[in-house]
C-alpha cells in the first residue's frame, strides 16, 4: 500500500495544486506546462486510476469501492512460509496476487512506474 500511495501522490508532488479533472469528473483541456501536462496525461491511464481509487479507498477507510477486490493464494503448505508467526491462515497459503476486477494490481503498478520513468524521470533536465 505504501508503494500504491506513493505512486498515486507523486502526480500531486510533481504538479502541486493542479487538478486534471473538472468538478463533474471530466478531464480538463490539455495544459501547457510540463508538470501539469504529466499530471493530465497520467490521469487518463486506467491503471493509474485503479491505483488512485485503491489508495483513496484505503487512505480514507471508505467502504464504497464498487469494484471486486480479490487475493489469490499459493498452495497451502507450511513450508512456503518463512516463519510460523507470519502465517495468518493455514488454509490459504501465501498470497501470490492481488486483483481488482480480475486485473492484477502488480500489472497496474508496473504500468504506472513505467509511465513515470519514461515521461518524467528519464526526460532531459536542461
Amino acid at each position: 500500500m505504501l508503494l500504491i500511495m506513493g505512486l498515486n501522490h507523486l502526480r500531486e508532488w510533481i504538479a502541486p495544486g493542479y487538478k486534471p479533472f473538472n468538478k463533474d469528473r471530466t478531464l480538463k483541456p490539455r495544459p501547457p506546462g510540463t508538470a501539469e501536462e504529466l499530471s493530465w496525461k497520467i490521469a487518463q491511464l486506467a491503471e493509474f486510476n485503479t491505483l488512485r481509487l485503491l489508495c483513496n479507498h484505503n487512505k480514507h477507510t471508505k467502504n464504497d469501492l464498487a469494484r471486486k477486490l480479490q487475493t489469490q493464494y499459493d498452495a497451502p503448505l507450511m513450508s512456503q512460509w518463512g516463519k510460523l508467526s507470519d502465517v495468518s491462515t493455514l488454509s490459504d497459503g501465501p498470497p501470490t496476487d492481488y486483483l481488482i476486477d480480475d486485473e492484477n494490481v502488480l500489472d497496474a503498478i508496473k504500468t504506472v512506474l513505467d509511465f513515470y520513468r519514461s515521461e518524467w524521470f528519464s526526460r532531459s533536465k536542461t
